[in-house]
């Protein structure tokens, strides 16, 4: 199996169009596709200097929350000027209503620091992606996605990785720069757990870690892959619930909505293919979080991958 990044169709109408970018064109897609799977989660994406960054806050019920860093939160020589703030009024965002000091005093009183804006359900994610590069490209002069880097996170703090950004992850906070948040030793480790693990199921006493890294389930008429994530030391499990469909706003929008019942495992679309993941913490590792994780994904491949099945070809493009 390709292990490729997450894709989305096009951008819509909405926010301007600007003139052709191809780097900064595919991170709209891919950001448009991330966007539109997060539940209840924090995405800030930011230039790796001078502390210029658009964040996101996403509730499915509700909608999307975006805001881009106001004067009072950057650097100088990073600071808006005229033109700068004129053009972030163009592109629809609302001036910050407080001060970082008044907005550290009492949040829900003081209004955001930020520009920002919302955007109610259902989103419209490929707008609300064109608006954020836009932003950081136009407004904010990040030269190229080669200089951002992204965090991710739900409410109570835990990390959400976004393979398919294709953007280097901020370092977790309080570590060095470029210090591994587990060493390779703890990583080498976990792998063989997993194996061990592994090798006790049924049917799975030969089992070995391939070239990625990962060890091969049989899950139904498919496999599931297992593996071990040093960002923090955790494991992820995941598996092909539907193949060759072609990303598109309808299959998109029933992600998302999938995505907001699931509970455990979460829906991700990769190239022509749709993934089911499960991530469980790593330390310490217990067998029984690996056999749990192989039958929530046998549960949501029943479940739903008949439903993406349908979705395949041109119809999922509508």
């Amino acid at each position: 199996m390709a292990k490729t990044a997450i894709q989305a169709e096009a951008p819509g109408p909405g926010v301007p169009a600007s003139p052709s970018r191809p780097e900064w064109e595919d991170l709209e897609q891919r950001l448009a596709a991330c966007l539109a799977l997060l539940k209840e989660e924090y995405l800030v994406v930011s230039a790796r200097t001078g502390n210029r960054y658009v964040q996101f806050w996403v509730e499915p019920a509700q909608g999307l929350h975006a805001e881009a860093v106001g004067n009072g939160y950057l650097e100088e020589g990073f600071r808006l000027d005229g033109g700068q703030l004129a053009a972030l009024a163009s592109l629809g965002w609302s001036p910050p209503a407080s001060t970082p000091e008044a907005h550290g005093r009492d949040p829900r009183a003081a209004g955001s620091p930020n520009f920002h804006r919302d955007f109610p359900s259902p989103v419209p994610w490929e707008e609300v992606a064109r608006l954020a590069v836009r932003t950081l490209s136009e407004v904010l002069r990040v030269g190229a996605p080669g200089e951002l880097e992204y965090k991710a996170f739900d409410r109570p703090g835990r990390e959400v990785v976004l393979p398919g950004l294709r953007i280097a992850r901020a370092p977790p906070r309080g570590a060095a720069a470029g210090e591994p948040p587990a060493t390779e030793v703890a990583v080498r480790r976990l792998r063989r757990r997993l194996v061990a693990a592994v090798r006790r199921l049924p049917g799975h006493e030969g089992a070995v870690l391939d070239g990625d890294g990962d060890v091969a389930v049989r899950l139904g008429p498919g496999l599931a892959w297992v593996r071990a994530r040093p960002t923090p030391l955790s494991v992820r499990v995941f598996t092909e619930v539907a193949g060759g469909v072609e990303p598109g706003g309808t299959l998109l929008r029933r992600l998302h909505e999938l995505n907001a019942r699931l509970t455990l495992a979460r829906l991700v679309l990769a190239g022509s293919s749709v993934f089911a993941a499960v991530d469980f913490p790593a330390s310490p590792f217990h067998a029984a979080h690996l056999e749990a994780a192989l039958s929530t994904l046998r549960r949501v491949a029943s479940e739903v991958g008949p439903e993406l099945g349908r979705a395949a070809g041109p119809a999922a493009a509508a």
